[in-house]
């Protein structure tokens, strides 16, 4: 990985999860968590990690 770069490493735990405060109440699936990460370039790991867990 060049500097710069995040790693994540998830579980169908996420994918399949439904709703969270800005989930809108679907499960997530990994064309979502790959646009909803996509949102993410940029950010600490940190705020990854929250936007995720928010979407979930």
């Amino acid at each position: 990985m060049a500097p710069g770069e995040t790693g994540l490493l998830y579980t169908d735990g996420i994918t399949e999860s439904v709703g969270g405060p800005v989930g809108g109440g679907e499960m997530l699936g990994e064309d979502r968590l790959h646009r909803v990460l996509a949102a993410c370039a940029g950010m600490p790991s940190d705020a990854v990690v929250e936007h995720v867990h928010m979407v979930v």
